[in-house]
């Protein structure tokens, strides 16, 4: 199984902070087959998905590798 983290509706919200929801999902062959969380989070708007994906690996989601 593959995880991954994806980000959806990210909204600036002021104060140089961001809105988002962040789902973890496991795939197998291609397909969606689990989801193991989907949560709101705020990051300042400077980083990259990249960057919050890589925090929430460490985070928030590392119960989940």
């Amino acid at each position: 199984m593959t995880k991954t983290i994806e980000l959806f509706d990210k909204v600036v919200i002021g104060d140089g902070m961001m809105s988002l929801i962040a789902e973890c999902n496991g795939y197998e062959d291609g397909l969606l087959v689990i989801q193991f969380s989907r949560s709101p989070f705020i990051f300042p708007e400077t980083m990259t998905d990249q960057e919050i994906i890589d925090s929430l690996w460490l985070n928030e989601y590392s119960i989940y590798l």
